[in-house]
């Protein structure tokens, strides 16, 4: 029998098989924004799309106005937030936090992957928590 890989109380093992695709909203593909707005999702919480940019200046732009307007800064990371990450300069990437110290992401080079917060590779790269007001302050 397959593992069944389960966090924060919701499956996501059926997602680890997607493959990254720039814009990708799934169900066969995703970028970093359309898995974490697949997780919302599952979790019950509708997000409004992130429009792809290929100008990172443009994303990081558009992540700020965003965050500003619709979610809250966190003090630490909460199982089922969001995790935005700096790509080079730019605070271009996004994973939802999972139990465990860990995150869920989906990038170009390595697909569909859990890593964990504290991991080098990742670790310096962390540009805030957030979690999604849902209209409300």
């Amino acid at each position: 029998m397959m593992s069944r890989i389960q966090d924060s109380g919701f499956r996501i093992q059926d997602l680890m098989a997607a493959r990254y695709k720039e814009g990708g909203r799934g169900p066969d593909t995703y970028d970093c924004f359309g898995l974490f707005a697949e997780l919302c999702r599952r979790r019950g919480l509708a997000i409004p799309d992130h429009p792809t940019a290929a100008d990172l200046h443009q994303r990081q732009s558009d992540i700020m106005i965003a965050a500003a307007a619709s979610w809250h800064a966190l003090d630490a990371p909460e199982a089922g937030c969001a995790v935005v990450l700096r790509i080079g300069p730019w605070m271009s990437h996004i994973g939802m936090v999972l139990d465990g110290g860990k995150f869920i992401h989906a990038s170009k080079h390595s697909g569909i992957t859990v890593a964990r917060l504290d991991d080098v590779q990742w670790q310096e790269r962390i540009a805030g928590f957030y979690r999604y007001r849902r209209g409300d302050s």
